[in-house]
């Protein structure tokens, strides 16, 4: 098989097919409608060919797998992050203690997300930065329930962990990190989104 352009392998019709050898690839297409292959806008009759098609597969749906995998990442992160009671905090000077626990179990993550092989480093570093912000949240809404201030209830241990999460991963490009971060609040999003649907089903 002689290949002429990317995605298409034109056979010769014969041992001295002059025509196969003047063939200019950008002059190649194939009509998906006819199941065609054309050159120059006209079929290709006379010769045997196969066309290969390239796509990937669609992005994991995580927010999903969360409900749905027992795969160790996903139990550990519904669990710590996402269907956790609040955590305890009474005063402000539980929040350090706490901010410590809750990187303790991202840290966990960072592993087992790399052992899902379903997971781009993309996917990895979405989901993490998600769990990181989760944390923050949990951390945040006990301090409300207790009255005390934001000024007293900042996360410097998780807010560390999640600038690194990237380079944990291997993100470097500055799109993808942007695409990131407005990835992690929809990741959140649908997460919520689903939990409320499961409490509809019951």
């Amino acid at each position: 098989m002689v290949c002429c352009s990317p995605g298409e392998s034109i056979a010769p019709n014969s041992d001295n097919d002059t025509w196969l050898k003047s063939v200019v690839g950008s002059k190649l297409s194939y009509d998906d409608t006819d199941n065609v292959l054309k050159y120059d806008g006209h079929p290709v009759s006379d010769h045997t060919f196969a066309i290969i098609g390239v796509s990937s597969a669609p992005a994991p749906n995580i927010p999903k797998l969360l409900y749905t995998s027992k795969a160790a990442w996903a139990v550990l992160a519904l669990t710590d992050f996402y269907t956790a009671t609040l955590p305890d905090v009474n005063s402000k000077d539980d929040v350090p203690r706490v901010d410590k626990l809750m990187l303790q179990s991202l840290a966990a993550c960072v592993d087992q997300l790399k052992r899902e092989l379903r997971f781009s480093a993309y996917d990895r570093a979405l989901a993490l930065r998600a769990f990181a912000e989760r944390s923050k949240k949990l951390i945040g809404s006990a301090c409300s329930a207790k009255n005390i201030s934001a000024t007293d209830c900042k996360t410097p241990q998780i807010d560390s962990f999640e600038d690194g999460i990237d380079g944990i991963f291997g993100v470097v490009h500055s799109d993808t990190k942007r695409d990131l971060m407005r990835g992690t609040v929809k990741f959140n999003q649908a997460v919520q989104q689903l939990f409320e649907e499961r409490l509809q089903e019951k």
